[in-house]
């Protein structure tokens, strides 16, 4: 699926545990970042979205290897005098430079993958790399940490368990292909029903923020 669909596909599973689970995001509460204050429901979101997105970095045309590009569009620096264009100038190469090292990146774990939805799609790789966020969580102090990144990694792989291609999420231990829906339901990426997944998702967040 699209990168949008997982980045909210994400946050919608994450409101829905925080259902199940009292003060997951902990919303109410606010840390200091380097002196500012930032309420643990905006980290929450960023790590969640993380994890959400992380996946497909075995893929360089994907929404987060090419974040630097996609984040150029909201540079604040919209008057043509000297000093904006100047640093709008400055933004925009250094974004462009980001992007291009990510794109590389993106590469190599792609041929060390094994390809696209290959090793990076495994449950046991989402498993280490939830393990690893709760060491950093514990060393910043942010025991949350791997919960919502642990979130946002497995709704990426259960929204693609959902497409017409599955997943092989228990590999290496079997090559067998996982689905979650019968296959006149499957989704294909870019496709009316992807839409219209994506679609829902965001009225089941606007219902978790409004109604309930």
């Amino acid at each position: 699926m699209n990168g949008e669909t997982h980045l909210i596909g994400g946050w919608a599973a994450a409101m829905l545990v925080d259902r199940w689970l009292t003060s997951v995001a902990a919303r109410g509460e606010v840390v200091y970042v380097f002196g500012v204050p930032v309420s643990q429901g905006l980290i929450a979101a960023a790590v969640v979205g993380l994890g959400a997105l992380l996946p497909d970095i075995d893929e360089p045309n994907s929404t987060i290897s090419n974040l630097p590009n996609r984040s150029k569009r909201y540079v604040p620096f919209r008057s043509r005098d000297a000093v904006s264009s100047a640093l709008r100038a400055v933004v925009q190469s250094v974004a462009d430079f980001f992007n291009l090292l990510i794109q590389f990146l993106s590469t190599v774990i792609r041929v060390m993958a094994g390809g696209h939805r290959a090793a990076t799609h495994w449950l046991i790789t989402g498993g280490v790399l939830t393990l690893l966020a709760w060491l950093l969580g514990e060393s910043i102090r942010q025991p949350r940490l791997w919960l919502w990144f642990g979130i946002g990694y497995a709704s990426h792989l259960v929204l693609d368990m959902m497409t017409v291609r599955g997943l092989k999420v228990l590999r290496p231990l079997t090559k067998r292909t996982f689905y979650l829906l019968p296959k006149p339901l499957r989704v294909k990426t870019g496709s009316f029903i992807e839409h219209g997944l994506r679609a829902w998702l965001i009225v089941l967040i606007v219902w978790f923020l409004f109604a309930l």
